[in-house]
């Protein structure tokens, strides 16, 4: 969010290059900077401005919204509110269709996405983002690991729009802000009749429309994925989800820790060095993206089935892709 003070669990930063040819053809184009830690940039093929300022202003009330570390000036509460109490709040019904969504893919990914690791990521943030880099102690580490375990005393509760956050864990959208913001601002582009759109949320969730002049003549845009041996993708009016090392990591003794943490063991040392979900939801695919980068090739090929997305997953020596997702190049 604001001061780039977001928690850091999941945004992955995961460079795409995003080209029709070698130069997107775009009418419009908008940035937004500074929401959800990055810039979200609206690429208006069909020159609808009118659309592109609709969707600029729903992208920044939703980074308010999600906003960890700042009050609201809104009416309801955001993340910053729900974290800093254990008293019932009524909160938008946005937020109270997210924090549902956060718990119902907490059951369905078994725990690889958990919504209330927001205390374990803030260690790993101030250790990894430090002047001069560190580990936290590993009992502060176990110690919020137990947290997250023991859920008879942390969790949410929800009734309708009614939320209390019960015990010490914290709420981290990490993983799932970038991807839940293009789900709901997909509405603006058909109230205002626009087809032909890409919206880059930061380089990690994007959101493609139909693509009019599309190289292939089959209204998709080619996907380049950046460092993988020039291998790229063809997506139209679909969603998609990466997370990755190649940005946010320290080097400390000689390890190598990436921003992405293991809610069960509290690590931050990566077994994957990549990892994306294609699919018709992009706040699915933000969630499974982290989910496939943690559970391993054999548990993404299974939640990739679960979830009818296709995927990508690099571990670091070899490439891997499915589920009817066709990988070029490399």
């Amino acid at each position: 969010m604001k001061n780039l003070k977001r928690p850091f669990l999941a945004l992955s930063m995961v460079s795409f290059l995003c080209s029709c040819g070698t130069t997107p053809s775009v009418a419009v184009k908008k940035i937004v900077p500074n929401v959800f830690d990055t810039a979200v940039t609206i690429y208006q093929n069909d020159g609808n401005t009118t659309c592109a300022n609709a969707v600029a202003v729903e992208i920044e009330g939703l980074d308010n919204m999600l906003d960890a570390y700042h009050t609201t000036n809104s009416s309801y509460p955001n993340i910053y509110d729900i974290n800093h109490t254990n008293a019932t709040l009524t909160v938008s019904q946005n937020m109270a269709d997210l924090l549902t969504f956060m718990l119902d893919m907490q059951g369905k990914t078994q725990g690889y996405f958990n919504p209330l690791m927001g205390n374990l990521t803030a260690l790993w943030k101030a250790g990894l983002q430090a002047e001069y880099p560190y580990v936290p102690a590993q009992t502060l580490i176990d110690q919020a690991v137990a947290d997250i375990a023991d859920t008879s005393t942390n969790y949410l509760e929800i009734n309708g729009t009614s939320v209390t956050r019960h015990g010490v864990c914290t709420i981290d959208v990490g993983a799932v802000c970038k991807g839940w913001a293009l789900k709901s601002i997909e509405h603006v582009f058909k109230d205002n009749n626009s087809t032909d759109f890409i919206v880059d949320g930061g380089t990690s969730s994007f959101l493609f429309g139909y693509n009019k002049n599309s190289s292939e003549k089959d209204g998709t845009t080619k996907i380049t994925i950046d460092g993988e041996n020039g291998r790229y993708m063809r997506l139209k009016d679909t969603g998609l989800g990466t997370s990755g090392t190649s940005e946010q990591n320290a080097t400390i003794d000689g390890v190598f820790y990436s921003h992405i943490v293991n809610p069960f063991t509290g690590s931050a040392i990566p077994k994957t060095k990549l990892s994306g979900a294609v699919g018709v939801d992009p706040a699915v695919c933000d969630v499974l993206s982290t989910t496939f980068f943690l559970c391993g090739l054999e548990k993404t090929k299974e939640f990739a089935a679960t979830f009818n997305v296709g995927y990508f997953y690099d571990d670091g020596t070899t490439f891997s892709s499915g589920n009817g997702l066709e990988i070029y190049g490399g």
